[in-house]
């Protein structure tokens, strides 16, 4: 038998931060600067230790929308910058669509 992720796949809205605050300790854990409504879920890893899961398409897409970044530049930017820079183990973790999986 294949064992379930610890993740938690969660409705997108304005307080999904606040709410997986109160359904997990997040004391200590990572969270990106202006792209709160990329959060998608919380993956709490074996020790028992959680952080923020965020959609990497969607930070893309922020970055194009709000920023003005072309697409590319905005992919380069996401995957040096953001992604690539590691905060330890709490650091934020990011899916991307073709990666969920779902489990019944």
């Amino acid at each position: 038998m294949i064992p379930k992720p610890f993740l938690q796949i969660a409705n997108n809205n304005n307080s999904i931060v606040q709410r997986l605050s109160q359904e997990y300790d997040m004391d200590g854990a990572y969270l990106l600067d202006g792209f709160d409504e990329m959060v998608t879920g919380v993956f709490v890893n074996a020790e028992g230790e959680a952080s923020f899961v965020y959609d990497a398409a969607g930070i893309v897409d922020h970055m194009v929308v709000k920023h003005g970044l072309e697409l590319k530049d905005a992919w380069d930017h996401f995957y040096y910058d953001i992604q690539g820079y590691s905060l330890g183990k709490r650091s934020p973790l990011f899916n991307y669509e073709n990666e969920i999986a779902r489990w019944d």
